[in-house]
């Protein structure tokens, strides 16, 4: 089956988004590509985009110029993501043109939740702009574009998150992801049996649109990415 940049007519998906890595001016998985040039296409396509800065993640310069080209060139189009470790940078990004902002690693502080960070960002009009990613690898947390790590477990995290504001939440299943494993679903239907009232996204090898409609199905918005961007474009 030929792979399409949008889910197919049958597909129920309302809600789904592309991330697009960009590392050293190119876009991970897509090396040979002009990173300007699929970026726009994609956008012309109205593909659901989130930049996602890997430099800026691994403290490893940053892509600025490139992403802050795009979402103030599309007003309210991309959400961006990537080391962003403050509100100030937050709101930085919106005031550029940012749809939303993705948070990780700014949510940790000593090797625990950073309670201060998140319950000033709820009190500010950024909380309905933001997504907070929740990223482990089996029981452990991973922050720094997955190059770090903090002793905390996934279920405290989403425990003490919610007990400071509803916020929106992105499950990342690291290992799925770093060794194209399928998503986890009995993991996902125990988090959706624990928060039942709350409706997550969710990033990790997401091979085919059949897949992103079954995590839609269970609560899970899906943020496609690898799978997407290598070899023909798209999903099938």
């Amino acid at each position: 089956m030929n792979a399409s940049l949008l889910p197919p007519s049958h597909c129920s998906l309302k809600n789904w988004r592309l991330n697009v890595d960009f590392f050293n001016g190119t876009i991970i998985n897509r090396e040979w590509d002009n990173a300007v040039q699929l970026t726009q296409r994609l956008t012309e396509n109205n593909v659901p985009i989130c930049l996602v800065d890997i430099n800026r993640s691994k403290h490893n310069g940053n892509n600025d110029d490139i992403l802050l080209n795009f979402i103030s060139g599309k007003q309210n189009y991309y959400w961006v993501a990537g080391g962003v470790s403050s509100i100030e940078r937050v709101n930085q990004l919106i005031e550029a043109g940012a749809k939303g902002v993705i948070l990780s690693s700014a949510m940790y502080k000593n090797n625990d939740i950073d309670h201060t960070f998140l319950r000033s960002l709820m009190i500010s009009s950024l909380a309905q702009k933001v997504i907070l990613s929740v990223d482990f690898n089996d029981s452990q947390i991973r922050t720094y574009g997955f190059d770090g790590t903090v002793d905390l477990t996934w279920d405290y995290v989403l425990d003490t998150v919610y007990r400071i504001g509803p916020f929106q939440i992105q499950i990342v299943d690291v290992k799925a992801s770093i060794y194209r494993k399928k998503p986890n679903l009995e993991l996902l239907n125990k988090i959706r049996q624990k928060y039942s009232e709350k409706m997550f996204w969710y990033a990790g090898n997401i091979g085919s649109w059949n897949e992103a409609e079954v995590l839609s199905k269970i609560g899970f918005h899906p943020a496609v990415g690898q799978s997407y961007l290598r070899n023909e474009l798209g999903l099938s």
